[in-house]
């Protein structure tokens, strides 16, 4: 396993070889008490934190695989001084204390000391288990005003930056013997530092460095605008997110749910389901979509003077979103004549130039004309509305590759049967899995 935290500290190096020559001799000697460590200063400027709304029109989740890549990036190896640790696994899990319910990360690592002629030996009962503290974050004009922040927050030194975002802050929550943590009903020992009769030198230098590295952890960040972006283009009109909450489930993975003040649905559990073989993936409430594309149909069907809308109705189906209409048209040729009208919105995913694209094509139209040419061409173009198609592709299209901090989140697969799921792959993720199968074809443009 790659070393992910160097734990040396000179002045307490000596200290810590005498305690281990101590067990294998009968030699004594007087060793330092171990102490608390120092208090570690913490940018924390987030803005205020978010409530678990309990609802959600956005769905964003994460695999474990991937949450496990951004934490071991940020742990860097290190095969160097006295002491080390090696990183063993990472799990998420979630647990209820006195102050509500708790998101977590668990980092179970082993500790290791070099002989002076270079050997490294993995340490007896050295086995803890690191939990840091998930907390979800809105990053706005209202939660956070300085834009500078912002950029900072969502983008590090990336050129081009979104205006808003959302975050998950790492914080350090305890330090545990063992790998308890991991199991249901187990004992779990706190490294406690004003607990005398347990606290030890080796304890003092991995509580000291674990919470140091703690406080080192970037957020993890959510690219939220460009899927509010498309979820706008689905709605015609401008929306924004209001609040946000964070489940965490220990097979599944890590999902963030975000609320509109267009439209939500209850939060259907803490669950974590993902598709095999993806990153990522959003879902947006169903309800939101289908009232949303329905709403938009009949506001342009409303510009058409010649057109009486009486029903109109959407339908997330397996092959896109399905749209039916009805009711009277009326020209010189046509008066009053009843119509019926369906078509369905495909979406499709394509590759084009290293960005994923989805296309919005119609398939169709079908209905009853009651007699009146050119009935279906001026619905074709009043009903087709998601997205604006331009002349080199008869399909609407839309850029769906998203920047995530220093990381390129890519779009493969759209999902819409009862459900309106986006899915894909992260680009570090890419570079460190090369033998991964490229599951989009070239775009046709």
């Amino acid at each position: 396993m790659d070393t992910w935290m160097q734990i040396h500290r000179r002045r307490r190096a000596g200290a810590a070889t005498a305690l281990l020559a101590l067990a294998s001799c009968n030699q004594q000697f007087v060793l330092p008490s171990p102490k608390c460590p120092p208090p570690i200063a913490q940018s924390r400027d987030f803005g205020p934190p978010s409530q678990f709304p309990g609802r959600y029109s956005i769905r964003m989740a994460l695999s474990v695989g991937y949450v496990r890549h951004l934490v071991r990036s940020q742990a860097a190896p290190s095969d160097t001084g006295t002491y080390g640790t090696n990183l063993s696994s990472i799990w998420l899990d979630q647990r209820d204390t006195p102050e509500g319910r708790v998101r977590l990360l668990q980092a179970v690592f082993t500790v290791w000391h070099r002989a002076q002629d270079g050997t490294r030996t993995e340490l007896p009962g050295r086995t803890y288990t690191l939990f840091l503290q998930m907390r979800p974050y809105l990053i706005n004009a209202e939660r956070v005003p300085d834009v500078g922040r912002r950029a900072e927050l969502l983008c590090g030194t990336a050129p081009i930056c979104p205006t808003t975002g959302a975050i998950i802050d790492l914080s350090f929550f305890r330090l545990i013997k063992g790998s308890a943590g991991l199991t249901s009903g187990a004992e779990e020992r706190v490294v406690d530092c004003t607990d005398t009769a347990q606290y030890d030198l080796i304890d003092e230098v991995v509580l000291t460095e674990t919470m140091k590295f703690a406080s080192q952890l970037k957020p993890i960040v959510i690219p939220t605008q460009e899927i509010v972006d498309l979820v706008g283009d689905m709605l015609g009109q401008n929306v924004s997110l209001t609040d946000v909450g964070l489940a965490a489930d220990k097979l599944g993975g890590l999902e963030i749910g975000f609320v509109m003040p267009q439209g939500s649905a209850p939060w259907p559990g803490d669950e974590v389901t993902m598709r095999q073989g993806q990153d990522w993936e959003f879902t947006v409430a169903p309800e939101l979509v289908t009232a949303g594309v329905r709403q938009k149909v009949l506001d342009t069907l409303a510009t058409r003077q010649e057109l009486t809308v009486s029903a109109v109705s959407v339908a997330l189906e397996e092959d896109g979103i399905g749209i039916a209409c009805g009711g009277t048209i009326d020209l010189p040729t046509c008066p009053q004549t009843p119509f019926t009208y369906q078509i369905v919105v495909q979406p499709r995913m394509c590759r084009r130039d290293n960005v994923s694209v989805m296309r919005l094509c119609t398939s169709g139209p079908g209905g009853t004309p009651g007699g009146c040419e050119g009935l279906f061409a001026i619905l074709g173009q009043s009903v087709a509305v998601i997205t604006t198609s331009e002349p080199i592709d008869p399909c609407s299209r839309k850029d769906m590759s998203f920047s995530a901090g220093d990381d390129i989140l890519h779009a493969n697969r759209v999902e819409t049967g009862g459900v309106f799921v986006v899915g894909g792959r992260s680009e570090k993720m890419n570079q460190a899995n090369p033998g991964r199968t490229e599951l989009l074809s070239a775009c046709p443009f």
